[in-house]
């Protein structure tokens, strides 16, 4: 990966949105006592309190691979390696 491609990365992950992203398993829930209703739901990738994308084309892996790089742990990493390849005198 060049140094071009690193900070590229960076930019990228620094402009998308922070906050906390997490997974949720497709399902399906049915309400109770009176009510008429039912629910389902795709494997959905949730960022704070709303849903950033949800279909049932993502596998669970898909889901929890893309909650799991979220931007601020991408930008950690790639400030990581910028860091070490400073430390070993390789430009940036």
């Amino acid at each position: 990966m060049s140094d071009m491609d690193i900070l590229g990365l960076l930019a990228t992950a620094r402009a998308a949105t922070h906050g906390a992203w997490s997974f949720e398993a497709a399902g399906d829930s049915e309400c109770g006592e009176g009510g008429c209703c039912y629910d389902f739901w795709y494997n959905r990738i949730w960022v704070n309190d709303y849903i950033l994308l949800e279909s049932h084309h993502m596998t669970d892996e898909d889901a929890q691979y893309i909650a799991t790089f979220d931007p601020i742990m991408v930008s950690d990493l790639l400030e990581e390696i910028i860091r070490l390849r400073h430390i070993v005198g390789e430009s940036v």
